[in-house]
C-alpha cells in the first residue's frame, strides 16, 4: 500500500493580497465620511478637555471634592468628640491640639479639599465642624457641616 500526499488547494497569493488591500482601504474609500467623523471626534474631545480640565476644573471635580470634605469634617468631628469625652470641661480643641493628643494622625489631611482650615465650634456637648466649601468663605450656603 502506497501513501499519496495530496496538497490542499489554497487561494493564490495575489487574491490574498487584494483582500488585505481591500480591508485596509475601507476607511479611505469613503474619505468624506471618515473626515467628518474624525472632525466630530476632535471637536467633542476638545470641548470635553476645555470644560473639565481648564479653566473650569472646579466644576468637573466639585462633587468629589464636596464628598471628600464631608468625610474630613466627620473625621474631625469624631476626633473632637473623643477629645472632649476624655477631657471633660475643657475648651473646644483646635486641630494642632487634636494632633498633639493623638486624636488625629499627622499624615492625614487636616484641611478641606480647598486647603482651607476647618472651623470647630463646641456648644455644651454638641460639636460642629464646618468647612468653608467651594466658595472658600464661612457663613454661606455651600458650607459643609
Amino acid at each position: 500500500m502506497r501513501t499519496v500526499i495530496v496538497p490542499i488547494p489554497r487561494a493564490p497569493r495575489r487574491e490574498l493580497r487584494l483582500r488585505v488591500r481591500r480591508v485596509l482601504s475601507l476607511p479611505f474609500r469613503h474619505w468624506r465620511y471618515t473626515l467628518a467623523l474624525a472632525l466630530v471626534a476632535f471637536v467633542g474631545l476638545s470641548f470635553a478637555l476645555a470644560t473639565c480640565l481648564w479653566p473650569f476644573e472646579d466644576q468637573c471635580f466639585r462633587p468629589s471634592r464636596i464628598k471628600q470634605s464631608e468625610i474630613h469634617v466627620q473625621a474631625l468631628g469624631g476626633a473632637t468628640m473623643m477629645y472632649l469625652a476624655e477631657h471633660p470641661g475643657a475648651r473646644c480643641p483646635n486641630v494642632p491640639e487634636l494632633v498633639a493628643g493623638g486624636y488625629l494622625d499627622q499624615d492625614k489631611r487636616l484641611t478641606d479639599e480647598w486647603d482651607n482650615p476647618m472651623l470647630i465650634t463646641c456648644e455644651g456637648t454638641e460639636v460642629t465642624v464646618t468647612s468653608a466649601g467651594p466658595d472658600q468663605q464661612f457663613g454661606t450656603e455651600d458650607d459643609i457641616e
